[in-house]
């Protein structure tokens, strides 16, 4: 069950901006947490908000533009915003990612009502 939540204003989104938005729990039982919102070249991604290394707040690290990675703030370990799969960082759990869309200027996201931190990687096919 997904659930759709507004997680910011368009206009109030940067480019290159990263910003840690709480997300509040439900009446039916939806858990709170927590997104890392993006916008790189004009683009809007919504993902989990903490590293699964030592769980560092992801909006305090750095985009990489050219490659579309948040790199995060205290062990430099990197996710691809667009799959929230790692990067760099050996063994990590990779990190959810959310549809996003501008509605009337609202930015919203389609969150799952059970938030989580982290997921299991996708494993590298061998080809």
């Amino acid at each position: 069950a997904t659930r759709r939540v507004v997680i910011g204003r368009d206009a109030d989104i940067a480019d290159g901006e990263l910003r840690q938005v709480k997300v509040p729990s439900t009446p039916d039982g939806g858990s709170e947490g927590a997104v890392l919102l993006a916008r790189i070249d004009g683009q809007l991604f919504a993902t989990g908000a903490s590293c699964s290394h030592y769980s560092a707040p992801l909006a305090q690290g750095v985009a990489a533009k050219d490659k579309m990675h948040v790199v995060c703030p205290w062990h430099d370990a990197a996710f691809d915003l667009r799959t929230g799969q790692p990067v760099r960082g050996a063994g990590l759990q990779a990190i959810p990612t959310y549809p996003v869309t501008v509605e009337n200027g609202n930015i919203v996201a389609e969150l799952p009502k059970f938030m989580e931190d982290f997921v299991t990687p996708k494993m590298a096919r061998k080809s």
